[in-house]
Parts: structure tokens; sequence; C-alpha cells
């Protein structure tokens, strides 16, 4: 029997009238196909028949035969190994089994059920039938049900048969899920007394056992066909109105099955959203499907949230997949939005789980507690959920994060002077925490250490041989000076670093307090909160020094303008401790706060413009002069609040009531403002006069060029000063002068490069300092440009001789500046290169720090990529020294960070040698030009 053919026949109708077939059209078409089979073939047909003997309807006949010729097909030609088969072929088992659906299922479906399966898509053609019993319904879908499920072992017939798969489900769930009428005792009749249907208790036990056949049949079909279709399915039947309890019950079962599956999350999300590949099309259908997955479904809530929490975070951590990422975005948004227990517990703790002390094991043997890449992952799903690009509704509360600032805060500061490839995203991960007033001041409390916080710990964190920081056991040595300067870095050009302002002016006096109760002896070693007194006073230190950085800034001093009573609050503070205070030890401190305090009013009042605030100054002063006795004030001070009481009595126009006295005063040049403040007594006054200066010179001004030669003596003249910032001012000056003077700058910078390893007077100067004044040697050497080359030998004797000095911050500086200088000079340092290739290796083979070591590996590598295959040729044998001592630091070397240093040297001395041995041919031709 040609099975494609007969399915053809059987398949062929005439909609040129009405797409309603009648039982004569039907009767047409079998006598047609019966036609065409042979007689053995009709009598297996007759045969298969006697499972359905009780019905002899053109309908059933009809249905018969489709189905059968379809399991033959699937025993005949398609149990092939590689069965072949026309477009047209396929197009006839398609609607064949589209018929089939219409003829076996859709007409004996539940009325509720029914409207489902008419409604989801048009059907090839309408049956009409005779009403049917409950019976004859029941066996005709079960029947079909049975016949196109076990056609659907079949790969080649899965495709035509998915496409009826609204009908196979809603079959499958009315047969496996419907609820039975209860079995009849005695002549009552059953419920369905207008048909005549009686349930039996042997009808009752077998549809029973029928049930749980299609149950189990429900089960595989649903675990083998696509997923993202059969959620679709489901959701369909289960969107009708008027749905039955039973059918909404299962769906919700199955699909809550479904989703808490692998993949479940993601599967119904694309089920929803048709356009995955492009999210934008479809956020509101994303935001409904995230809506939908993080309410509650099921019995078991712990276990349900458990599954889908789970897929969000692997969602989340899916680096290959962008959609993923913002799938689990819009869920994690819409569980914080419904259940906020759930998303601290189950994804913003397993997530964030590094930076939870409690969640961290014992470390193992090396005293790792969590991995590089622990670390990493943790600080990039941050990013994703705070620092997202996307729409304003995948946004969670900053208030979250506010959770892990401690960590993350101590995180930046191990990072802060390396190429941490994170640490620009830890940055503005603080800084989004930082700008929530709720909680700003109390994260500035935490991280100054002022007040121990709640639940956050300080973590210790290590570079590790990735290059990436890892959290370990062993304590870190970070000091409260170093904490103040990374968070200084972070704020000073937000607008958060005057509120860090703020609350150092509300908190200084506090640590003033416990300082002076340190110093009286009235302090316990250790007080309530586990403070000793060296950390007490540290602290007032720390703050201090913050205030005068941040009152520096642009930002600071424009917002006082706007605010100033924290500022003025303060300094009454200070006039009031000064005043009835008697003891000299904080003193100086005092006063130096005091007068930073007023020269800011100062500056606000001269350079601002107060507006409306001049009555707050005003009951200032009055408040001022009322409870202080300036006879116990030192003089700077009483001078500078002279001037302020001036300047707030003229409003501002202080310069007007002088104009008669002096010849030209509105016009005094910035440069004679400068020379006036090189001759206060006030140290921070004549530090800025240096500072105004350098400006000038860097501006070319007229008078600062005219004067040079005056200038650059006073710059020599402040190198001996014994405070630092007037002495790195000092050097600042020196360096703008380079273009007027080389020759004399470059000597004096030298010099003072190599003088710095003794003491110059009575001074010390710190191993800091000293590094700055090598990278401004460097700074000044490219700036010079063409006219290096004339300077290398007195440069690179410099760079040597701080190769030597006994602070290793110094001779690491030295060497880099040295490496620096060899780029700028593009490495033409002619019989020079000998002598620093033999002092990179006395470094690396005998100082003991590592620093250093790594430092001279990183000149070494830089002086082989920079000379390239011209190494072998102009230093020959001089190479083989260093490339016996990298090997050995390789092999030998216990720190890890340097054996990688010293693979990378190696590494480009073997493409020094392949390129000189392996060179590719040039191919020239030369054309010569006759005369």
């Amino acid at each position: 029997m040609d099975c494609y053919k007969v399915l053809e026949l059987l398949t062929k109708f005439d909609k040129a009238n009405s797409n309603v077939v009648t039982d004569q059209q039907l009767e047409e078409i079998l006598e047609t196909v019966y036609s065409s089979i042979p007689e053995d073939v009709l009598k297996e047909i007759a045969e298969d028949k006697s499972v359905i003997s009780d019905v002899n309807d053109t309908s059933w006949q009809y249905l018969h035969l489709i189905l059968y010729t379809i399991k033959t097909l699937c025993r005949t030609e398609l149990a092939q190994e590689s069965p072949l088969f026309t477009v047209d072929q396929f197009k006839s088992i398609k609607t064949a089994i589209e018929v089939s659906a219409c003829i076996g299922i859709i007409p004996s479906l539940l009325p509720q059920v029914k409207t489902h399966a008419n409604s989801i898509r048009s059907r090839t053609f309408k049956l009409k039938l005779d009403d049917e019993n409950i019976t004859e319904k029941y066996k005709r879908i079960s029947y079909t049900t049975s016949a196109l499920l076990d056609c659907y072992n079949e790969i080649i017939l899965q495709a035509p048969i998915l496409s009826q798969l609204d009908c196979l489900l809603a079959a499958l769930l009315q047969l496996s899920h419907a609820p039975l009428s209860k079995p009849t005792e005695g002549n009552s009749t059953g419920s369905d007394s207008s048909s005549g249907f009686v349930m039996t208790k042997e009808l009752y036990v077998k549809l029973k056992e029928e049930q749980t056949s299609f149950l189990l049949k429900l089960r595989k079909l649903i675990d083998n066909c696509p997923q993202t279709l059969l959620i679709k399915e489901l959701m369909v039947i289960l969107g009708v109105k008027n749905n039955p309890k039973w059918l909404q019950i299962s769906i919700k079962r199955y699909l809550t099955d479904r989703i808490m599956q692998d993949n479940g999350v993601a599967t119904l999300i694309l089920a929803i959203c048709d356009e995955i590949s492009d999210l934008g099309k479809c956020w509101e259908k994303l935001d409904v499907a995230a809506r939908l997955v993080v309410m509650s479904h099921g019995s078991n809530e712990e276990e349900y949230f458990k599954s889908i929490c789970s897929q969000i975070i692997n969602l989340l951590n899916s680096r290959d997949n962008r959609q993923g990422a913002i799938v689990a975005k819009c869920c994690i948004k819409a569980l914080y939005d419904h259940k906020q227990e759930i998303f601290m517990e189950k994804i913003f703790r397993r997530i964030a789980e590094p930076f939870y002390l409690e969640s961290i094991n014992k470390p193992n043997a090396s005293g790792i507690l969590r991995t590089e890449d622990e670390v990493s992952q943790c600080v990039e799903n941050l990013c994703k959920l705070f620092l997202t690009t996307d729409a304003e509704f995948k946004c969670i509360s900053n208030e979250v994060l506010a959770d892990v600032t401690l960590p993350l805060f101590y995180l930046y500061v191990v990072s802060h002077q390396s190429i941490y490839a994170l640490r620009e995203k830890v940055r503005k991960l603080i800084l989004k925490v930082l700008e929530l007033q709720t909680v700003r001041e109390n994260t500035f409390a935490i991280i100054l250490n002022h007040k121990e916080p709640d639940q956050q710990k300080k973590l210790n964190f290590q570079f590790g041989s990735k290059g990436g920081l890892q959290i370990t056991s062993e304590p870190s040595n970070i000091g409260h000076e170093q904490i103040a300067d990374c968070l200084f870095d972070l704020v000073k050009d937000k607008q958060q670093s005057f509120d860090l302002f703020t609350y150092l002016l509300k908190v200084l006096p506090q640590l003033s307090d416990m300082a002076q109760k340190v110093q009286e002896g009235t302090f316990l070693e250790i007080d309530e909160d586990g403070q000793n007194k060296l950390e007490i006073i540290e602290k007032q230190v720390i703050a201090v020094k913050l205030l005068t950085l941040l009152s520096d800034t642009s930002l600071v001093q424009k917002a006082q303008i706007k605010n100033p009573d924290p500022l003025l609050d303060f300094i009454k503070f200070l006039f009031r401790q000064l005043n009835s205070n008697n003891d000299t030890t904080h003193y100086e401190l005092d006063v130096s706060m005091l007068y930073m305090g007023l020269m800011l009013v100062k500056i606000i009042l001269t350079d601002g413009n107060v507006g409306q605030t001049w009555e707050t100054y005003q009951n200032f002063i009055k408040s001022i002069k009322e409870q202080v006795d300036f006879k116990r004030m030192p003089q700077q001070v009483a001078s500078l609040f002279e001037e302020i009481e001036t300047i707030i009595k003229k409003k501002g126009n202080v310069y007007a009531s002088y104009c008669d006295l002096s010849v030209e005063n509105k016009n005094v040049s910035e440069f004679d403002k400068a020379i006036v403040d090189l001759t206060d007594p006030l140290l921070p006054v004549r530090a800025h006069g240096i500072i105004a200066l350098t400006k000038l010179i860097e501006r070319r001004h007229p008078d600062a060029t005219m004067k040079k030669d005056f200038l650059l003596c006073v710059f020599q003249e402040n190198l001996s000063h014994d405070d630092s910032f007037i002495y790195l001012a000092a050097i600042n000056g020196i360096c703008a002068m380079s273009s007027m003077f080389p020759d004399k700058v470059i000597e004096i910078l030298v010099h003072e490069f190599i003088g710095m390893t003794q003491q110059t007077g009575n001074r010390d100067v710190a191993p800091e300092t000293r590094a700055k004044l090598g990278e401004i040697l460097v700074k000044t050497t490219r700036a010079l440009g063409e006219m290096t080359p004339k300077y290398k030998s007195l440069l690179v004797n410099g760079f040597l001789c701080g190769t030597r000095d006994p602070d290793p911050l110094v001779r690491a500086s030295s060497l880099s500046c040295l490496g620096e200088f060899c780029k700028i000079m593009g490495f033409r340092l002619g019989n020079l290169i000998i002598e620093i290739l033999y002092c990179i290796e006395c470094i690396i083979k005998t100082d003991k720090d590592d620093g250093c070591r790594r430092a001279g590996v990183l000149v070494a590598t830089l002086l082989l990529r920079g000379l390239g295959k011209d190494a072998l040729t102009e230093l020959g044998e001089n190479l083989v020294p260093l490339y016996r001592a990298m090997k050995h630091l390789r092999d030998n070397d216990k720190d890890p960070v340097l054996q990688l240093h010293a693979q990378l040297a190696l590494e480009e001395f073997n493409d020094i040698v392949q390129q000189f041995l392996f060179s590719p041919l040039k191919v020239e031709k030369k054309i010569f030009l006759l005369p």
C-alpha cells in the first residue's frame, strides 16, 4: 500500500462552498481510497477495526483509516535508516495529523477545554457530527490521543504532531485529571440520565486504570516535548475563562514543576517573550514574566524559591549570554519588590557571599578563605545589579549594597595604587552607597572606624597569582592614614566631599574630647569600644588631615557658601577650646585647625557670592566676641579674625575703603601678591605663594618670565626648608623652569636626588618625598623633549645612585624612573645601557626586598622589548649574566609575582633570538635610472 497516496486522497477536500464536511463526502472519499488499496491490506484494516467494532459510523471509519495509515507509515517507510520523502508527502502527513485532531479530539473535549482548542488556530475543516453519547466521545478521544502519542516516538513525525500540541495537552489533561462520577448502586441512573449513561463499579475501575495510564503518557509527553512550546500552550489553556478548578490546579502544578526544573526560569521567559534575542522589544512582557516567576507557587514555598533563585544566579553568572543577565536582573528586581526577605537570603547573600565573614569556611593550607575568581565574580555580579545601564526599573536600591560597604572599601584600599582590573568598578560601587543621604554619615563612621559596624567585618585582601584579589586569614597591614587617603580620593571630586567635611566637623570635637582624656590620664587603657589610647589620638590626627585636604577642594568651598553653619559651629568650638583649656598638649594642633577654618571662611567671604547669608556671619562674629578673650589667642589668629570681621562689616567691600590711601591698590598683580605671600610668617601662606609662582611660570606670565633668575634663587633657597610641603612646592617650581634653565634645573634636581641618601641639615627626608622627587625628575626629562640626550649621563648616574638608597621604596622608585627614562630616550643610551644592565643584574641577585627585585626585572623587560633584535648586536655577551639571573629567579625565587615577571623577561629574550635568527627575507628589486 502506498501510504503517501492514501493520505493524499484522504485529506483532499472540496472547500469551494464550505469548510464543513458531511458524512456523504467522507463516504465518497472512503470509496475512492478503498478502491486503491489491495485486498490483503483491506483485511488487515478490518481486523484492526475490531478494537472499535461497536462504532460503525462513517466518521469513525475515516478516522481509523487515517490513523492506521500513519501507523503503517511509521512501521514501513519511516522505519528505514534514512527515510526520504518529498515536500508534498510531508504536507500530506501534516494535514492527516491535523485532520485526526479535528475529528478525534476536538469534538470530544469538554466545553471549557474545547473553547481553547477551537480558538487556538484555524483547523483544516469542521466535521458535521451527530450528537454522540459520553461513551462514544471518550472512545474517540482516547483512541486518537493514544495513536498520535505512539507516532510521536518517530522523530520525523514529531514536528507535525507538535503543531497539534494544544489538542494533545487538552485531551491528556482531560483524560488524566477530569473527575469521574461515582459508580451507581442498585437501579439508580448515573449522573447523565439524559444520555442513558450509567457508571458501574467495573467501568469506574477500568476508567481509573486508564486515567493512570494517560497520566503517565502526559508526563512523558511533557518531559519529551520542547519546553518553551509546552509552557506557552499550558499558559494559554490556563488563561481560558471559566476553566474548571481541576484543570487550573493541574496546569499550575505542571507549570510550577517546569519552572523548578533546570533552566525552567529561562524557558518561561522565552515562552512569554517571543523576541528574546532583542529584549528591548518586549520589556513589558519581560516584566510580567519576571513577576510571574517570583510569585509563590506550589505547596512548598521554600523548595520553590530555592530552585528559582539558583537558576537566577546561574543566569546572572553567565558570561556568554548577555540576554541571560538581563533576564536575571529583571527577576531579581521583581523578587526584591515582592519578597525582600527571600531576595536578601537567597540572592544577595549568595551573590555577596565572599564578603560575609560568617559564611567563610576555614582557610585551606595556604590560608586562602576566598579565591580570586570568587571575589571577582562577586564584584562583577554586584556591578550587574547596582551599576546597570539598562532601564531604571531593573535597578536595586543602593540601601542593599550598604550591607557590604566595608568589605568593598577595604578591597578598594588594597587595590588603590595597583592596576587591578576591577578597581574602577569597586570605586563606583562605593560611590553608589555614598549617594544615599540616609546611610552616608553612618558609612563614613564605619569606614573611619569611628563606630563598629553591626554585621560588616574587615576582611583581609591580598593579590593572588592571577592578578586578582583573594581573601586570606593573614591580617593585612592597613593603617588609618591609608584609609583616610583612599576615602579622600573617592570623594574629592564628588558632591559627597561636603558631606564628609560636615561629618568630620561634627565628630572632631568628640575625638578631641577623648584625646584630651587620654592625655590627662582619666581614660582607661582600653575603653568600652575596645579602642586603645594610641588609636584614639590617631583618629583625631587623621580627621584633622582629612579636614585640611577637603577644605582645599573647590566643591567644599562652594558648598560652604550655601551652608556655612557646620564650619562656623566648629570654629566656635575651637575658640572655646583654646579659651578655656590651659593644657598646652594640643595647643599647636588646635591653633592650626582654627587658623585653617578661619582661612576657609576668609576665602568664602572674599571669593564667593555670599548673598543672603551675611546675617549668619554677623551673628557668628558677635557670638565669638562675647565668649572669647582674644588676649589669650595667638597673634596670627587674632589678626585673621579682625580681617574677617572687617570683611563682614563691609559685606565684602574691603578694598573700597582703602581706595584713597593706597596708589593703584586695585591693580596689584598676581606676581606681586605671590611675592607678598612668600614673606608671610605662616607656613601655609608661604607655601601658597610658592605654588602661585609656579602656576605663573607655567602660564608664561610676563613678570615671572622677566624675573626668572630671581625665582630660581627663591626656589633653591626653599629646598633647604624643614617642612615637606614647602620643600615639594619648591621642587615643582624648579621643575616648571626646566625650559628656561635646562642646565641648571637638571643639575639642581639630580644633585638634590643624589644627596637625599644623607641628611639635609637637621632634617631627614621621608622616603615618599624622595620617590616623589624622582617622579618630578622624570617629568622634567619628558618636558625637555629633543634636548634629553644631552643630559643622559647625568640623569642615568642620578637614578643609579638612587638604586643604592637604604630605603627599599626609594630603590624601587629609582628603578621605575630609570625604566621610564629609557622609554623617553627611545632606548638610545649607547654604552650607558651596559651600566644599567649591570646594575639591574646586581639588584635582582642581591636585593632582599621583593619590590626592588620586581622593579629590576620590569626595567630589564622594558629594555629588551624596546631594543628588540638590536639587543644581540649591541650588547652581545653582556646579556648572558642577565639571562642566567632571570632564569634563576624564575626557578628558585619564593615570590610568585617575581617568578611571573622573570618568565615574561625570558620570553622577551626568546622573541629577540627568534627575530634575529629567523627574520623574514626581504624580496627587493633595485631600479636604476640611467642618466
